[in-house]
């Protein structure tokens, strides 16, 4: 996803080597990189937005053109397994 404030290319998904279903967000100013990575973790065991019983998080799928007025916040959405929804997330680059 292109972020025209920042002028940088914005890519997220799902990191299976991040406990309990982590995302990683690379930045670059070319779409070929060079990238800087970020790793979230939504989903960690002291996440207070995560119900009792909530689990299974995947995706990362950012909303084009959503970045606020100073193109730093970054929404997205974040799929559970239990209960099976989809939620709206923002983090700030």
């Amino acid at each position: 996803v292109y972020n025209a404030t920042l002028k940088q290319y914005l890519l997220m998904f799902t990191d299976y080597s991040l406990n309990n279903g982590g995302l990683k967000l690379y930045t670059a100013d070319q779409p070929q990189g060079p990238f800087t990575e970020y790793a979230l973790n939504p989903c960690a065991k002291d996440a207070t937005w995560l119900q009792a019983g909530w689990s299974g998080c995947y995706g990362g799928y950012i909303i084009p053109e959503t970045f606020g007025p100073d193109g730093r916040d970054v929404y997205f959405t974040l799929s559970l397994w239990r209960p099976y929804t989809v939620v709206l997330m923002k983090t700030k680059l």
